[in-house]
């Protein structure tokens, strides 16, 4: 789990996380996840929560999607990595979204 203070000064963040493939399934990231939006909403003031998806990733799409993530668009060509220029989904969770889920 990494979170990344992208732009605290905005008070927002993006969170991230990659398990090994023998811990799928156990509802250890949806539990990290869960922790993660509280404590930024209550603790830190957060206003936004942000999750960048690879369009193949259901998992991970179903996962912020079940914690009230709403999908706000794709990022084409957003990063780069060793397989070449790869889309992203953009997740975001806002502190109003809470009360309204």
């Amino acid at each position: 789990m990494r979170l990344s203070k992208c732009g605290a000064q905005h008070f927002r963040i993006e969170i991230g996380y990659e398990l090994s493939k023998d811990l799928w399934g156990r509802g250890l990231a949806s539990e990290a996840v869960e922790a993660i939006i509280h404590y930024g909403f209550k603790e830190l003031g957060l206003q936004r929560i942000e999750a960048l998806i690879e369009p193949p990733n259901r998992s991970s799409r179903r996962l912020v999607e079940k914690l009230g993530f709403v999908r706000e668009g794709l990022l084409r060509n957003y990063e780069f990595t060793n397989k070449g220029f790869d889309d992203l989904y953009m997740y975001a969770l806002l502190k109003t979204d809470i009360r309204n889920h």
